[in-house]
């Protein structure tokens, strides 16, 4: 950790010791920001999020304060221990059901576990709360998408388009919904306003951008295209697997099965196929 952050930590020790909790609210939150922490190598921003946890944590045995339970949760929130940030975020609400915060935060994690319909509820809750929060929007026309309601999904990107016309994942994500529906005309007016708005530090975007206006092209210039990229996804689909999962196909016929049969396929613990000439002709 760098000397910068290492005093900042100092500082916020010597506020613990003052009792001052408006100052050590304001001084985690600044510490603790996207905007701060962006700038930091993962490894120095984990060690900085842990030292925060514990120094809120000592705070709150001297003070309570639904503020200090906030910080604790958004903390937990940012190093990814979803499941602790979650229970904490449950406990606020049952005190204060006015912080959009939480019903934003509570959305994604459960978004992350699938439980789509409750995120919804919670982002709707959000927009009640801040109604000109473009990211509300564009978040509910990501689960709209996922679940395959796409009318629902446009007008969501739509609206976040509106309250912030400079956002360009909506304009890609929007995109997105209607190469699924095959309007690959408005889905290339979309891609290229995305190009038009030249973003400072969106590299990444843009790199998808030209990868799906790409993509499009190729849609329309070739008829087999489309059917070659459904198949194509279902094999993404099927190899797929979760950490604790590496799935085995045995033979090639067993393979064709799965894909165009939706057969079943033992889990067994190597990801390739016995023989390689099954993989030259899969």
């Amino acid at each position: 950790m760098n000397n910068n952050i290492r005093q900042e930590i100092i500082e916020i020790e010597k506020i613990i010791r003052e009792e001052n909790l408006s100052s050590f609210i304001k001084k985690v939150e600044r510490l603790s920001s996207y905007s701060y922490v962006k700038l930091l190598s993962s490894q120095d921003k984990e060690q900085l999020l842990n030292e925060l946890l514990m120094l809120v944590q000592t705070m709150k045995e001297i003070k309570t304060s639904i503020d200090l339970k906030l910080l604790e949760a958004n903390l937990y929130y940012s190093l990814a221990k979803y499941k602790i940030a979650k229970d904490l975020y449950e406990d606020i609400l049952k005190e204060d059901k006015d912080i959009f915060e939480v019903y934003f935060n509570l959305s994604r994690i459960y978004k992350n576990e699938k439980s789509f319909d409750k995120a919804i509820s919670l982002l709707k809750a959000a927009s009640k709360l801040e109604p000109s929060n473009f990211l509300v929007y564009s978040d509910l026309g990501d689960i709209y998408f996922i679940v395959s309601k796409y009318n629902f999904a446009i007008k969501s990107y739509e609206k976040s388009i509106e309250l912030n016309p400079t956002f360009g994942w909506s304009y890609y994500d929007l995109a997105k919904v209607y190469i699924k529906i095959e309007n690959y005309d408005l889905a290339s007016s979309l891609l290229n306003k995305v190009i038009e708005l030249n973003l400072k530090d969106y590299d990444y975007m843009y790199q998808r951008v030209k990868e799906t206006l790409n993509e499009i092209n190729k849609r329309e210039l070739n008829n087999d295209y489309n059917n070659i990229s459904v198949i194509i996804e279902r094999i993404k689909e099927l190899l797929h697997t979760e950490s604790y999962n590496i799935t085995h196909y045995t033979s090639l016929s067993a393979t064709r099965a799965l894909i165009f049969n939706k057969s079943k396929l033992r889990i067994s613990e190597a990801t390739f196929l016995n023989d390689t000439s099954e993989g030259r002709t899969l």
